[in-house]
């Protein structure tokens, strides 16, 4: 590299850059930003861990341009911020206040489609904000994150259309979950992070879900005068804008993972073989990228004009591509838009022949075994009640293939680290391909460990999730979803040590829910 250019933080409003500043900045009046999180609920509802976390995570990165309006927290958030009435009170405070507003907490919905949160307090008798209740985009909001549980449904009878289309009076686009989430503290970090991999507000919100868990549905809806325009809005809007848009389309996008057929790499018991993995150093942020760089078409002298981000990490543009090779070893190839006209689906098999070949091509094999584990469809749906109304047929866009580790039979159990996957549309073009496995230096041979004590140590993997779940929520009712347990090596420290992990699922009562992972160390010695 001859030529490396030191980068600043991208501005979501590109608008000149200002100093950065190092923690969120509140209580301005500028209306770009807001957000509420809620830990703590009124009795009959359940605690959360992580939504203050992931508010702090949303609005720490933009506050370093714009200062927000307000961070509201626990009993502090009522209902008043999210009605017509006081939703953009004294022009400053409210869901409808600000152009881009964040809310982390419970969620639900009913058979209705009628979206419900719990709130923190009171606000005279009430204690939930209805999404019936809402008119967002009449005053300032344009962008609506609800980081919640089933705040954009999209399957099972519901639609963006039937619980946002009457209480968008001019957003632009919304962010939500068909399902179930995870209680989590990075998605406003991630989806920063993914933002600024020169990624789309919608394409950022969907991967930042993806690597905090593979089995939760993340959903975003963009609005526009046309179908054309929604679309366009929906794979392509990247900075914020603060003009409202006319509703007569509404088109939507959303993730589903499934595991891959044929596949048995989640061990749901302790191997026979017990061992400990020894990553070998990342030297230099490039170690291997150049080389996997050119083969996938980027140029040579693209390498001699390379950009440096304020975090160390790596940017290379090519030729309408984009590579970003991350400070902590991590790469991701973007190579080119997904063809979302082409509305044949490509197969599962052909697309994971595709993304085998790529694997092959790299010569990722050679320094581990990777094998096929899960794949992920996009799909996209879109209508509108204008007129008689219209809804389209739901199509699946793309499919993406992830490969995980193998060592001697035994597989890593992480959704962020150690994985290498490959994003294929139905052209059979590869749009994307991310990289984080990590080369093993040493496997050293390991034993169970019980301590001092001379009892046989404890082998039962779910009772030992069960055991460390015990009283997490509270009285809620917890269960282990079984298909989610697993054993096998945890990539993201500095060394592969083996793990149980499963995914519970909390059921507070009022239709809400929420799921949290437990990752318990297999103590071995």
């Amino acid at each position: 590299m001859e030529n490396v250019r030191l980068l600043t933080n991208q501005n979501p409003f590109a608008a000149a850059q200002q100093p950065t500043i190092l923690a969120p900045q509140l209580g301005g009046s500028d209306d770009w930003y807001g957000a509420c999180s809620i830990e703590t609920f009124l009795p009959g509802v359940g605690n959360l861990f992580a939504t203050h976390e992931d508010a702090y995570g949303f609005l720490d990165y933009p506050t370093r341009f714009r200062t927000a309006n307000f961070w509201y927290k626990d009993a502090a958030v009522q209902s008043w911020m999210y009605g017509e009435t006081f939703d953009n009170y004294l022009d400053t405070f409210g869901a409808d206040a600000v152009t881009a507003f964040y809310h982390s907490g419970h969620g639900g919905m009913d058979a209705n489609g009628v979206f419900f949160m719990p709130m923190g307090s009171a606000w005279g008798s009430e204690t939930w904000a209805n999404s019936n209740q809402m008119a967002l985009g009449n005053e300032e909001a344009r962008y609506v994150f609800l980081s919640t549980c089933f705040s954009l449904r999209v399957l099972e009878g519901h639609s963006p259309i039937r619980t946002w289309w009457n209480r968008c009076l001019g957003f632009r686009m919304l962010f939500g979950f068909e399902t179930v989430s995870v209680d989590n503290p990075n998605y406003g970090k991630f989806f920063w992070e993914e933002w600024n991999k020169n990624k789309s507000l919608g394409q950022a919100w969907l991967d930042a879900s993806w690597r905090i868990s593979h089995g939760q549905a993340p959903s975003v809806v963009a609005v526009g005068a046309n179908q054309a325009e929604a679309t366009d809005r929906l794979y392509n809007e990247r900075f914020l804008n603060r003009q409202a848009v006319t509703r007569n389309w509404f088109q939507w996008r959303w993730y589903n993972a499934q595991r891959a057929a044929g596949t048995a790499l989640a061990m749901n018991r302790i191997p026979e073989k017990l061992s400990k993995l020894e990553f070998a150093p990342m030297i230099g942020r490039t170690d291997g990228a150049q080389e996997m760089a050119y083969q996938l078409g980027f140029t040579r002298d693209s390498f001699n004009n390379v950009g440096i981000d304020p975090a160390g990490n790596l940017i290379v543009e090519s030729e309408g591509r984009r590579a970003f090779i991350g400070s902590d070893g991590r790469r991701e190839f973007l190579l080119k838009s997904i063809n979302t006209e082409n509305r044949k689906a490509i197969s599962v098999d052909r697309a994971i022949d595709i993304a085998q070949k790529a694997l092959n091509d790299l010569n990722l094999t050679s320094r581990q075994q990777l094998s096929v584990d899960t794949y992920r469809v996009g799909y996209t749906c879109g209508g509108t009640q204008e007129g008689s109304g219209k809804m389209d047929k739901e199509y699946a866009t793309d499919i993406t293939v992830l490969f995980r580790p193998v060592i001697e039979g035994v597989s890593n159990v992480n959704h962020d680290h150690g994985n290498f996957s490959v994003t294929v549309d139905n052209d059979g073009s590869i749009t994307t391909i991310r990289d984080t496995t990590r080369p093993v230096e040493n496997i050293r041979e390991a034993k169970l460990y019980n301590g001092p004590r001379t009892t046989k140590p404890n082998t039962d993997v779910e009772k030992m999730l069960k055991t460390a779940a015990k009283g997490r929520y509270g009285k809620s009712r917890i269960t282990l979803l079984s298909d989610t347990v697993r054993v096998g090596y945890d990539y993201s420290g500095k060394s592969g040590n083996l793990v149980a992990q499963g995914t519970f699922e909390a059921d507070f009562g009022q239709n809400i829910r929420k799921q949290f992972i437990i990752r318990v160390p297999i103590p071995v010695a």
